[in-house]
């Protein structure tokens, strides 16, 4: 079975035409003359039409949406800029896409509030992505461990050469991190995690984190003055960390550059001085 036309309503016909052979290229073809109404049929590929027919108070769906009703269309992936040009010329508004995929591809919503979707014609099928069971389970204790405050376990999760890369770019060891951890603690006793849960992007897996606590200890880290107790409370915002695994050890740990984000953002509220990663 395969697709023979698509029918679409619309209030303008001669103006919708215009903008699909015009924007997409497609090309007008004769129709029947016994529809009754203004319409017009143009060719999308090699035995696929595009229908349009003029319904005169023709409102577009509110469902129209990446999670709702699209159509999509492949078309080459060297072809996508000028593509853009010309939906942009003819009225149509470009969208991203809010799902991550291994190639590129673009939405757009033509005038008539129809919402479209643009593939790569040369892409891979997708593979299922990895569910939130397939997330390795050395991840899963690492996660236990941050929320138990058990850095012994944490500590068993991780590679010897884990590379922890901060947002300054800075690579910090397995041994600082741990004593990293080691300080928090005993600084924050009440330092609480909370998380999305872990998604799979390409080859590696990202969490995003929600941390807060009181600074109620002194936080002593080695290269930099101790802090004593400030009483304050410390919230970071939402942030994603970014995970890599291999011989079900993490080997590496990323967190995204936000402003205030972990673990700068930690020290700056409560006034400390000189980063410790």
């Amino acid at each position: 079975m395969t697709l023979a036309h698509l029918t679409l309503a619309t209030r303008d016909v001669h103006k919708a035409a215009v903008f699909f052979a015009d924007a997409l290229l497609w090309r007008r073809i004769e129709r029947p003359n016994n529809i009754g109404r203004p319409a017009a049929w143009l060719e999308i590929a090699p035995g696929q039409e595009l229908h349009l027919v003029e319904v005169a108070y023709f409102a577009p769906s509110p469902f129209e949406a990446e999670f709702g009703r699209h159509i999509a269309f492949a078309f080459p992936l060297a072809g996508f800029d000028g593509l853009k040009r010309r939906l942009l010329a003819h009225g149509a508004t470009l969208i991203d896409p809010e799902r991550p995929t291994p190639f590129a591809r673009f939405f757009f919503r033509a005038p008539d509030g129809y919402l479209f979707e643009i593939v790569p014609a040369e892409r891979q099928p997708e593979t299922i992505a990895p569910s939130l069971n397939a997330i390795p389970g050395i991840l899963r204790e690492y996660i236990a461990g941050l929320k138990a405050h058990d850095v012994s376990k944490i500590a068993s999760t991780v590679a010897d050469d884990l590379r922890f890369i901060t947002p300054g770019t800075t690579t910090v060891d397995k041994q600082r991190f741990l004593t990293f951890l080691h300080a928090l603690y005993a600084a924050f006793p009440d330092w609480h995690y909370d998380h999305d849960e872990p998604e799979w992007r390409s080859d590696h897996i990202a969490i995003k984190w929600r941390q807060s606590g009181t600074h109620t200890g002194t936080l002593a880290f080695p290269g930099m003055p101790a802090v004593v107790a400030t009483l304050k409370n410390v919230k970071i915002p939402e942030q994603y960390f970014f995970y890599r695994v291999r011989d079900n050890q993490i080997v590496e740990i990323r967190p995204e550059p936000i402003p205030g984000g972990a673990p700068q953002g930690i020290l700056e509220q409560i006034g400390a001085k000189g980063p410790p990663l």
